[in-house]
């Protein structure tokens, strides 16, 4: 009896396993870019319509400081001279309390939290001398003070009966709803946190610390049409969610992912449906996993009939051999999927010069390598007057401007010249008159560019002209994106024939499993 028990379990154990992994924990926070870089601000003012909690995130978690009854709150940059109490006090609200008094008093006081301590701030000042000499304007406050200089780390918050500066080496100045609700900034509503980041640039980058399934929820109506079948936005909620798990490009700016395509479109609630929502918190946790770690989850809008193998568009992949090609027979590839391009040799000429490429005329365009399953073109080489030039992997499509690598090309040259009306042995024919050859009194010559005619007013000279068809290339292609992973319309189409979101997804991405 033991025995058959113990087969039981080992028996039940694997057909689970089949589908889903072990438990894997996922991350409870994302923290999202919204301005950072070069589109890092000076100022910016957040809404919170049911008044402000002000606090700080450090290791994506928010410490509350204290409410502020305000709908809008401004921060700008903070560094500078000031000065500050020698004391400390026990909490900000303690010394925003102080501060309030003496403005009262028309004195510029602030409350401050400097390197996780409470004071009383005074200024700004123009210079640390000209702090050092405003101690004894106010020796009628009864408090010490001294003079220091904040670096470009500092913020200066201000909204109506609040005025703060804060500056720490490790925290970030955050903003979230009182009442647990949404925060705005720059037209746009978010859950979660709008944090100000002056440690990662002297401007101010502006983040948004999200809950991990209210991101989801926002991304999957950024990123997929909301309309669609229930399977098939659950399959992009799971990517979407194992995606911000992934990614690593910018951990240098203190993200984990931007708010636009370089990582996931992510518009705040102006995406979110009830649908999206309820994708989200029915995968609530879930993610893809390929020998126990988060996958990949690259996708792509159509593959177009198969999906592209990672080597075509990247030249390697090492550790995603789950990233192969796949047939894609669900996707109504005729309708969203089917393209053709068609350019003229200068206009690819004019192409390769705004990547640097210089090869004279085109002359000619072919495809020198292309993926046996996935039908990819890996090698691409552009033949000119003055050499060649070949490109290779993505390349050969992002060059051109071209929606996808799954194309095949048509070239075409037409020329034609004048022509006459001649009497020969067999009777009258129309032929061309380039290079046409005739018989003189000595010799027979050709004739290029024109020749003297006797007509019933005399002998005339004539010439004629060569017309040519410019060369062109016609691109007819299949697909939208890279092609690698889960395409959205195949994803759409297998959730209408009846597939449930874990069959889609361990179909697009071969030798995976779910966590549970």
């Amino acid at each position: 009896m033991i025995k058959k028990l113990t087969f039981l379990i080992t028996a039940l154990f694997f057909v689970c396993f089949s589908s889903y992994a072990l438990a894997y924990e996922t991350p409870g926070a994302i923290m999202v870019g919204l301005d950072f870089g070069s589109e890092a601000k000076d100022s910016l003012v957040v809404s919170a319509d049911d008044g402000a909690v002000v606090g700080y995130v450090y290791e994506k978690s928010f410490y509350g400081h204290m409410n502020v009854d305000a709908s809008e709150i401004t921060v700008e940059k903070g560094g500078g001279a000031y000065l500050r109490t020698k004391d400390e006090y026990e909490s900000l609200e303690d010394a925003m309390k102080k501060a309030q008094e003496l403005r009262k008093q028309d004195v510029y006081a602030h409350g401050g939290y400097i390197d996780g301590k409470y004071y009383v701030m005074f200024g700004l000042y123009g210079s640390l001398d000209e702090a050092k000499k405003s101690v004894s304007d106010l020796e009628f406050t009864s408090l010490e003070l001294e003079a220091i200089s904040l670096d470009t780390k500092a913020v200066m918050i201000s909204a109506q009966g609040f005025n703060m500066i804060f500056r720490s080496d490790k925290e970030m100045f955050s903003i979230g709803s009182a009442s647990e609700k949404t925060v705005s900034v720059n037209g746009s509503e978010y859950y979660g946190y709008i944090v100000c980041d002056r440690i990662h640039t002297d401007k101010i980058a502006v983040l948004n610390l999200v809950s991990t399934d209210d991101y989801v929820a926002c991304v999957v109506g950024s990123e997929m049409y909301s309309t669609w079948h229930i399977e098939a936005l659950k399959a992009q909620a799971v990517i979407a969610r194992t995606y911000a798990m992934t990614t690593t490009s910018y951990k240098s700016y203190g993200i984990d992912v931007t708010d636009d395509t370089r990582s996931q479109a992510y518009y705040g609630l102006s995406r979110e449906t009830e649908s999206t929502r309820r994708a989200a918190d029915e995968t609530s946790g879930v993610v893809l996993l390929y020998n126990g770690k988060p996958a990949q989850t690259f996708f792509c809008a159509s593959s177009g009939g198969k999906t592209a193998d990672v080597y075509s568009a990247w030249g390697g992949g090492e550790g995603l051999d789950y990233l192969v090609s796949v047939e894609d027979k669900y996707e109504d590839s005729e309708k969203v999927a089917v393209w053709s391009v068609t350019y003229s040799a200068d206009e690819i000429a004019q192409k390769l010069a705004k990547a640097g490429v210089d090869i004279g005329e085109v002359t000619n365009v072919v495809v020198l390598e292309r993926g046996e399953k996935d039908e990819r073109v890996r090698k691409l080489k552009f033949e000119g007057t003055e050499g060649t030039h070949t490109v290779t992997f993505e390349r050969c499509r992002t060059i051109l401007g071209l929606k996808s690598q799954y194309y095949y090309i048509r070239s075409s040259r037409q020329t034609h010249s004048a022509t006459a009306f001649v009497i020969s042995a067999a009777g009258v024919k129309n032929i061309p008159l380039k290079e046409v050859s005739v018989l003189s009194a000595t010799k027979s010559a050709t004739l290029l560019e024109g020749a003297s005619v006797l007509g019933s007013g005399g002998a005339k000279h004539i010439s004629w002209t060569f017309a040519q068809k410019e060369d062109t290339y016609t691109f007819d292609g299949r697909g939208n994106g890279h092609g690698i992973g889960l395409s959205q319309y195949g994803a759409k189409g297998m959730a209408e024939a009846g597939f449930d979101y874990e069959q889609i997804l361990l179909h697009y991405y071969v030798g995976t499993t779910l966590s549970n």
